[in-house]
């Protein structure tokens, strides 16, 4: 059998190992819970740019291109 018949791809088109279902599927579940916690943290608040915001981003690539600083203001609803 080659390496390809030993591959799923999932519905967001990673290629998964068949052995690691599961395990995608409970980081999927994590991530989700996540994703809940902060919406409800957030909910009492409108997000808004803060005062020291640039225009535009700076980026590190260290591993993955993410912004340096990314600063908001809460205010309350």
């Amino acid at each position: 059998m080659t390496r390809e018949c030993n591959t799923l791809t999932n519905i967001c088109g990673h290629k998964i190992e068949k052995g690691n279902a599961r395990n995608c599927v409970g980081m999927r579940f994590a991530l989700m819970e996540l994703k809940m916690c902060l919406a409800q943290l957030l909910r009492p608040f409108i997000v808004l740019p803060s005062n020291r915001i640039k225009q535009g981003f700076e980026h590190d690539e260290t591993h993955v291109i993410r912004p340096n600083g990314v600063y908001i203001k809460l205010e309350k609803r």
